[in-house]
């Protein structure tokens, strides 16, 4: 070490100090770093050990279904002719539905419609066939007794 000095007066005398070498432990190799992965992998471990395995057994259960749900959707949306295919498919019927006389379907339903309109031309008919032949008073055979009694 270099102390400076005026020239005049006596040189300083200087003793070095060194420290004594300090004892030290062996070194502990340093702990393992861990990756991200790794770390994510623990905080999902430590919280399933929270939650329970009933509950993280009915989560993963609900998980695998949704993404089922997700592929199956995704498979869909790639097949371009699914929805025809599905407009075109036979319904079932519903078995809890009444049938009503406002909501008849098949033969029956036809049958009724084609008797209510021949019996409507057939009044018109015989109107138009009244009025031409000079009888225009309308008569007991005329008027909506006789669309009525055309039916039966």
């Amino acid at each position: 070490m270099f102390v400076h000095q005026d020239p005049a007066s006596a040189p300083a005398v200087t003793v070095p100090t060194y420290a004594a070498p300090k004892a030290t432990k062996p070194r502990e190799p340093a702990p393992k770093q861990l990756s991200p992965g790794e770390i994510k992998a623990a905080q999902l471990l430590a919280l399933d050990e929270e939650l329970g395995e009933e509950r993280v057994a009915a989560y993963r259960a609900r998980m695998k279904k949704e993404l089922e749900e997700i592929r199956y959707r995704q498979w869909r949306d790639l097949q371009p002719e699914w929805e025809g295919i599905a407009q075109n498919a036979p319904q079932q019927p519903k078995a809890a539905a009444p049938q009503t006389g406002a909501a008849l379907k098949g033969p029956l339903a036809g049958a009724a419609a084609v008797a209510a309109g021949t019996a409507g031309l057939r009044f018109q008919l015989n109107e138009i066939q009244d009025q031409l032949n000079g009888d225009a008073s309308g008569g007991e055979d005329s008027g909506i007794g006789d669309f009525f009694s055309s039916l039966f």
